[in-house]
């Protein structure tokens, strides 16, 4: 029974994810500087024109973000986001930084938390998790619980 909870939960998230509680949107990886699990992402979207939630029409997208707690959680992180899966998550972007590919960053619930109301293309994460869904990759961010 303790495995039904963490099993029922990736199984939400992953259908979730399939555009139902988050969204993806196509960028190339500009720059990424980490420090353990603190990093610095900015991207650049491939598909300028089309609005999301939290990039809306920037074309160049800052996160500052680090593994922590979900805000609101409560000290009860999902057991999904793990510090290592987080880490997986940033050697995904690496990799598409040194070969210049072409990548899905998505989100989750509140994925993304602007840290400044005038400046809406740079936003905080507290958690990175790479899933693939049909094939198809993305690296999806969580800022609050869900």
């Amino acid at each position: 029974m303790k495995y039904v909870t963490p099993t029922a939960w990736v199984a939400a998230v992953t259908s979730s994810v399939a555009w139902g509680g988050g969204s993806g949107v196509p960028v190339t990886v500009e720059s990424l500087s980490v420090s353990g699990t603190s990093y610095t992402l900015v991207v650049v979207r491939a598909e300028l024109g089309k609005d999301d939630p939290y990039m809306g029409r920037c074309a160049r997208f800052t996160v500052l973000g680090t593994y922590w707690y979900l805000n609101g959680a409560f000290l009860n992180q999902p057991e999904i986001l793990s510090r290592k899966l987080h880490l997986a998550a940033l050697d995904y972007l690496q990799n598409a930084l040194e070969k210049r590919l072409t990548v899905n960053l998505g989100w989750m619930g509140s994925g993304f938390m602007p840290i400044d109301a005038s400046e809406p293309c740079v936003v905080r994460s507290r958690a990175l998790l790479l899933m693939e869904d049909e094939g198809d990759r993305a690296v999806i961010s969580f800022h609050n619980a869900i």
